[in-house]
């Protein structure tokens, strides 16, 4: 049995970071922070028994004011975990575990 695990569909992401709607410099000037964005998470194709490479979430995360460093992620809600179930490192990777019969 194959399933297509469309990963933005199976998982919903939180990339935090700096979420303050302004940031000033040392003059004062403020100008606003953008929300960290998660983009072109790839669909894998599993069997039963199978499970998918584990992907750097730094890969597919950006944030116009701060660090990849500064970013944290976590895993909102999950869709189908009878079926697969997926987990964030604390260094940033997403791991899942082996494919089960739905």
């Amino acid at each position: 049995m194959k399933a297509v695990l469309p990963l933005t569909a199976l998982l919903a992401f939180a990339v935090l970071a700096n979420l303050a709607s302004s940031s000033c410099d040392t003059s004062t000037s403020c100008y606003p922070n953008n929300p960290p964005t998660i983009a072109g998470l790839p669909d894998f194709t599993v069997t039963v028994g199978q499970t998918i490479p584990v992907l750097d979430l730094y890969m597919y995360a950006s944030d116009a004011e701060d660090y990849d460093s500064e970013l944290l992620f976590s895993i909102e809600s999950q869709s189908n975990t009878p079926a697969i179930e997926c987990s964030v490192t604390p260094d940033a990777y997403l791991t899942c575990g082996t494919a089960q019969a739905a």
